[in-house]
């Protein structure tokens, strides 16, 4: 049982950050496209919105986790939303309505670190595993994700960075569905 937890969250860890490497990048770069007609500040602005939100959102994501006592309830439902809302930036090209899909994706987005980051350091106080054995899987998803995208785009077009992107979080919401929770927890000083 230890070792399929561990290969669970060694998993998570990896799609979690394959999705942001696959994404987060590439995001300006696609942005820039003369068909999309946005100028600097109006890139900047969108793909700035996801980590000022992320100060702001994170606490409260955190004082949720504490009051429900379930962390990974709430990574579910944020995998599954962040993975979907990916996927409607190939929806328009109209600046408003990206800067709306921006500031409800980082919603759901900037969940993702800190809630699997609670369930992985209370797995691993808990079961005596090795918390940097985790999260050096994500550190190797995002720098295969750069890797990947930054070859494949070139090709299929940058659009395809919201397909990896969503495909790594619903495939690592189906990995956290495999995970047990150890317990409560208590995250919102995170």
């Amino acid at each position: 049982m230890k070792n399929r937890q561990t290969y669970h969250f060694q998993a998570l860890y990896f799609f979690i950050f394959f999705g942001q490497g696959a994404l987060i990048p590439y995001l300006a770069l696609y942005f820039s496209n003369d068909a999309f007609g946005l100028s600097a500040s109006e890139i900047g602005t969108i793909v700035a919105i996801g980590p000022i939100l992320s100060i702001f959102l994170q606490p409260v994501w955190g004082i949720a986790a504490d009051r429900l006592g379930k962390p990974k309830r709430l990574l579910l439902v944020a995998m599954l939303a962040a993975g979907i809302f990916t996927l409607s930036y190939l929806l328009t090209s109209a600046y408003l309505l990206l800067l709306l899909i921006s500031c409800i994706w980082a919603l759901f987005q900037c969940a993702h670190i800190p809630l699997v980051d609670t369930l992985a350091i209370e797995y691993t106080r808990k079961r005596k595993v090795d918390y940097g054995a985790l999260r050096l899987f994500g550190s190797a998803g995002f720098a295969l994700a750069v890797f990947i995208l930054g070859q494949i785009t070139e090709e299929g077009g940058l659009g395809l960075i919201f397909y990896a992107t969503g495909a790594a979080w619903i495939l690592g919401f189906l990995v956290l569905i495999g995970i047990e929770e150890t317990g409560s927890v208590n995250v919102s000083h995170r």
